[in-house]
């Protein structure tokens, strides 16, 4: 069955403000290793932690530390040390929603998708946090399906993950929500060379992102 450690129903919230989800599993091929929201229910993370979430195989089918189909707001604590075949941090299923504005998401693994990965029509809002020391084969750390939405601002870091940060493909592109701060810095795969933000109105985009491979450069070409 789904969430090995919490399982949030349709209109319940949980707020986890302290403590660990330590270790819990799912069998079957289920979801969320650690904490499975159900639409319509709301997981706040304040602090505290989740990590070890995984199967007997070694491997949760999605979301080794959370998965959702409801609404996740994330402000501190942290999200480590999961392991899962997509979205080894936090899976978003079609629909929900995940604001980070603090806290870690780190030493995660995944077949694909190493930290976090957004199903079609869900979102992906970090204006504050660090994605960073997670692990993926393919599809870096932070992949969005066709119809899923990353948006940032604030002062986000996506960075030193092991098999790129935030996964393009196609021509999908970085939401630019609100001003970046100087300490943003998110490093950026693109499957084909294209214009990747919208909404950066000219910004300093050379501060906020670099090319995860050196054989790629960035630069600003009307005002994006």
């Amino acid at each position: 069955s789904n969430g090995g450690g919490v399982l949030v129903d349709d209109g319940a919230a949980f707020t986890l403000e302290s403590g660990t989800i330590r270790g819990n599993r799912v069998e079957n091929y289920s979801s969320g290793g650690g904490v499975y929201v159900e639409n319509g229910g709301t997981f706040i993370m304040n602090g505290g932690a989740i990590t070890g979430g995984n199967v007997n195989s070694g491997n949760a089918f999605r979301g080794g530390g959370v998965y959702t189909n409801g609404t996740i707001t994330m402000n501190g604590g942290a999200i480590r040390d999961n392991k899962a075949i997509y979205g080894g941090g936090v899976q978003l299923g079609s629909g929900s929603t995940f604001t980070m504005t603090g806290g870690t998401i780190g030493g995660n693994e995944a077949e694909y998708a190493g930290a976090v990965l957004v199903e079609d029509d869900g979102t992906f809002a970090m204006n504050g946090g660090t994605i960073s020391g997670n692990h993926s084969n393919a599809f870096g750390m932070v992949y969005m399906d066709q119809g899923g939405a990353l948006r940032l601002s604030g002062s986000p870091v996506i960075t030193d993950n092991d098999g790129g940060n935030v996964f393009l493909r196609r021509a999908m592109v970085i939401n630019i929500a609100g001003p970046l701060t100087d300490s943003a810095c998110v490093g950026v795969t693109m499957e084909l060379p294209g214009v990747f933000t919208k909404g950066l109105n000219g910004s300093s985009v050379t501060a906020s992102f670099f090319a995860d491979s050196s054989e790629l450069f960035i630069f600003l070409a009307n005002g994006e």
